[in-house]
């Protein structure tokens, strides 16, 4: 082991210099090294060389080329892997600050701080999840802070949620920290999804408590905030089947877990999670925008200049446009930045860029853009030089400029994406599109996102937008869709990946690529509301229950408009009744009630349901005075979606 440096030292070089050890342990030994290129440091963690067996450092490359392809914000990145001979090792950024170990050490966290941490741990592990990827060791130690902000490390001996394949270690051996280990890690079982959200349990347990978790926590608990008790409870349950069942789930209990309107202390306990949904869907009433954003973003772009000045919208859309088509920029979308404060943009994203746009009488004009970080420190200013007469370029350098500043390592990917106009009049087109799509205007949408493709034939994302909206009126679409996939492998993400998920005829594969894409959208309303529907439609075709997919549309509910979530609570209301879950079912028809059309064409069925579920007495006559006062269109209704209840009566 004397030796193990030097040699270490000859192999990196000259990729890597090696400056100096950073700790060791029973995991591997990890070096702070400067990569001489991009002038940076790195961390290299070497892995035990008594682990180099031959299925072991196959797994390993292959593993960590998987590793290596997680994007997300809250996750360490592994830049490159590597092994000569015994030695296996993979570089990282080095990550400066505390280790959340370190902060719990000075002082236990608060119910914002751990809320916070919370969801970024278990964004990061649902990413993960839904790639295939456990990591098995987390912990404290494990967990960098970035302001109050978590970023998960350490993923060397995660593994692939795999059954049929070898594992890094030998069979049956313990991989991991004791401490943080669920029951069945520990026995020897192999490492799974469940396994992943005890240890989350069990770190944000002693991040609340300032003590560690012992398995039973006994008067412990009453440090820890009472209204994340019941979540972390059911977190560090013994039997992995009583645990959250994803990491997503766990996230989302945890995002409620904040200081709620004094309406929702009017419903009673059991109702709780209804009543919030409640008061978040109750049209004008709804939370403003940057509460909705609960999880960290990477960027909000703020429009420059002032709202009648056009120049400076278009080129801060375009830029806002092209980063939130790039997933590593983590770029909350246009409509909800346009909607935040400077306070807002500070408090949802790690940074935040504000700007001005002027030109001269030749065209010729410059825009200075500011990126600032969460405290709203200047951490770099630019100007970026361009033409009245070439706008969508203009815009697209602004994205460049920003995207070198927020991660110098994917400029030359961002480059390269593709899918965009270099037609301004097909953009606006575009853009105005989204806002009527947005505002539940389908048909209208549909006609701006032609107007888009006729403009620029080449504009693909917007005859796509176009294929969609008819989705959304129910006319056919099918026919073009295929046509459009044909052409897939020239379009950017994420819009090969919804067109080929859409095409996609096997049901698994379909629902488990809007897992992945969700996972690497998060701030894409419309990709979770599309993986949102599959789950109710057809997740429990495959297996995956109702309860699912009632609380994926839930998840979403807040951030579409009124016209959208109308349809978003019907599915609610409607999977609620089939679950027998009354509350649920009551609070999801009272919310839709307050901003559904006067002619609504679901209430009365739902009126109906609800009362063939949960108040036979009443079902009967509800039932006669329907039937007749109905007309042919409303019995054609009645019948259609009565037929998919699993009532006898009804059903009849």
């Amino acid at each position: 082991m004397s030796q193990l440096r030097p040699h270490l030292e000859a192999l990196l070089a000259p990729r890597y210099v090696v400056l100096r050890e950073l700790a060791a342990g029973g995991m591997g030994r990890v070096f702070v090294g400067r990569d001489p290129v991009l002038d940076r440091e790195v961390a290299i963690k070497l892995l035990p060389p008594e682990y180099a067996t031959a299925v072991a450092v196959e797994r390993f490359i292959r593993e960590s080329r998987i590793l290596a392809r997680l994007n997300h914000p809250n996750i360490v990145p592994i830049l490159e892997a590597q092994h000569a001979g015994a030695l296996l090792w993979f570089v990282m950024p080095f990550m400066a600050g505390d280790t959340l170990a370190a902060r719990i050490a000075s002082s236990r966290l608060d119910l914002a701080r751990l809320r916070q941490v919370g969801i970024d741990l278990l964004d990061a592990l649902a990413h993960a999840h839904t790639s295939g990827v456990v990591h098995r060791d987390i912990k404290p130690s494990n967990v960098f802070m970035q302001g109050d902000h978590a970023v998960l490390a350490d993923f060397g001996i995660a593994a692939l949620n795999s059954d049929d394949d070898e594992t890094l270690t030998m069979t049956g051996s313990v991989v991991g920290t004791l401490r943080y280990m669920s029951p069945e890690q520990r026995s020897g079982a192999v490492a799974t999804v469940e396994s992943d959200i005890y240890a989350v349990g069990a770190t944000l347990f002693e991040a609340a408590t300032g003590a560690p978790w012992d398995g039973v926590g006994g008067r412990k608990w009453s440090a820890v905030p009472r209204r994340m008790r019941r979540h972390l409870r059911k977190a560090l349950a013994g039997d992995p089947a009583d645990r959250w069942r994803t990491a997503a789930q766990f996230r989302d209990a945890i995002a409620t877990t904040t200081h709620r309107p004094w309406r929702a202390y009017m419903i009673g306990a059991a109702a709780m999670s209804a009543a919030a949904v409640t008061w978040l869907a109750v049209g004008e009433r709804a939370a403003p925008r940057a509460e909705t954003l609960s999880r960290r973003s990477g960027v909000v772009v703020l429009p420059f200049g002032k709202s009648h000045d056009t120049l400076a919208r278009d080129v801060s859309q375009v830029a806002t446009n092209a980063l939130e088509w790039f997933p590593p920029a983590d770029a909350v979308p246009w409509r909800d930045a346009a909607e935040l404060s400077e306070r807002d943009a500070r408090d949802i994203a790690r940074y935040y860029v504000v700007g001005t746009v002027s030109s001269g009488a030749d065209g010729a004009g410059h825009a200075y853009i500011t990126v600032k970080d969460s405290l709203g420190r200047p951490s770099r200013r630019f100007v970026v030089p361009g033409t009245v007469q070439q706008q969508p370029q203009w815009g697209r350098d602004v994205a460049d400029s920003i995207m070198s500043h927020l991660d110098p390592m994917k400029v030359t990917e961002f480059r390269e994406l593709a899918g965009t106009s270099h037609n301004m009049d097909a953009l606006r087109a575009l853009f105005e599109g989204q806002a009527l799509f947005l505002q539940g205007d389908a048909a209208g949408a549909e006609r701006k996102y032609h107007d888009a493709w006729n403009l620029d034939p080449n504009f693909h994302r917007a005859r796509w937008a176009e294929l969609l909206a008819l989705q959304w009126q129910r006319e056919p679409f099918e026919q073009e869709l295929a046509e459009l996939g044909a052409r897939a492998d020239k379009l950017p993400d994420p819009l090969r990946s919804v067109i080929r998920l859409q095409l996609e005829p096997d049901l698994s594969r379909r629902i488990s690529g809007f897992d992945v894409l969700a996972g690497s959208y998060p701030n894409s309303p419309l990709i979770r509301q599309l993986r949102a529907n599959e789950l109710f439609s057809r997740g429990p075709l495959i297996g995956r229950p109702l309860r699912e997919g009632v609380e994926s549309l839930l998840a979403v509910a807040t951030s579409l408009p009124a016209t959208d979530r109308v349809d978003v609570l019907t599915h609610v209301a409607w999977g609620a009744i089939r679950l027998g879950d009354r509350h649920l079912a009551d609070s999801a028809m009272r919310a839709r009630k307050t901003i559904a059309p006067p002619n609504d064409p679901y209430g009365e069925f739902l009126t109906l349901a609800r009362a063939g579920r949960f108040r036979r007495w009443l079902a009967v006559p509800l039932r006669m005075f329907a039937l007749a006062t109905a007309d042919g269109d409303k019995l054609a209704r009645v019948v259609r979606l009565g037929l998919q209840f699993d009532n006898p009566l009804d059903q009849l």
